[in-house]
């Protein structure tokens, strides 16, 4: 292992390998995901989690996540989380936005 081998694969083309080889095998659940969280070690890996999205919120505890080999652009690793079909959520209505929950907060102190 040689922490300055520069990689063969940018991270664009990592992240696009993930979302087929994802797509390809949990499509169902990628349809409900959106990109929650990278990491980018370009020497070791790039790992891309895609969270279940609810409402325009994420649900990170349903999540799937793939790490893409930087010098062969290989899945190196996939982890699938919590997947449960069965959760309900509740609906969006009358959710204040971040903006607004700041005001509220700031204006309570």
């Amino acid at each position: 292992w040689d922490e300055e081998e520069k990689p063969h694969v940018t991270s664009q083309a990592a992240r696009e390998t993930a979302e087929r080889f994802l797509n390809a095998h949990f499509g169902e659940e990628m349809a409900d995901c959106a990109l929650y969280d990278r990491e980018e070690t370009a020497s070791t890996s790039y790992s891309f989690r895609y969270a279940r999205q609810v409402n325009g919120y994420f649900f990170p505890d349903q999540s799937l996540r793939a790490e893409v080999d930087p010098q062969d652009g290989t899945i190196s690793y996939l982890y699938r989380q919590g997947w449960d079909e069965d959760v309900t959520f509740d609906s969006a209505e009358g959710v204040i936005s971040p903006e607004a929950a700041l005001d509220a907060y700031f204006d309570a102190h």
